[in-house]
């Protein structure tokens, strides 16, 4: 019953050949390929967001893309600096979250301008002038 687990980080391992390089056979390269897989799983999610109808969807999407990239932040692993391809990514992110939040704004505004009480108020301004 009693198991030493303290080499199992280094013991090889098997890794279905979804994505090139994780068929290896060491976890010192998958700790070097975690960063690329990660970012580009960001990448393509928000590649795919940018083109979803529903903006619900569009923000929870961008959202989660955005916990990725932050993810790489914090964990900041390897040798290669991903300090400006997070920072672009991330910035994406939220340049969708602002335009969805904003359609729901301008959608409110629409009917607002567009009803009886902007007519009213339009008029009284036009009579002050």
């Amino acid at each position: 019953m009693d198991e030493d687990f303290s080499g199992s980080m280094l013991d090889p391992i098997a890794a279905p050949p979804t994505m090139p390089g994780l068929a290896t056979t060491s976890r010192r390269h998958l700790l070097h390929l975690r960063p690329r897989v990660l970012f580009t799983l960001s990448n393509e999610i928000l590649a795919i967001v940018d083109r979803m109808p529903n903006p619900c969807e569009r923000e929870c999407w961008a959202k989660w893309a955005d916990d990725v990239f932050m993810q790489m932040e914090i964990d900041e692993m390897g040798e290669e600096n991903w300090t400006h391809p997070v920072a672009v990514g991330r910035g994406r992110c939220w340049l969708i979250i602002g335009a969805t939040r904003f359609e729901a704004i301008e959608g409110g505004l629409e009917r607002v301008f567009t009803s009886a009480e902007a007519e009213n108020a339009r008029a009284a301004l036009s009579k002050g002038v």
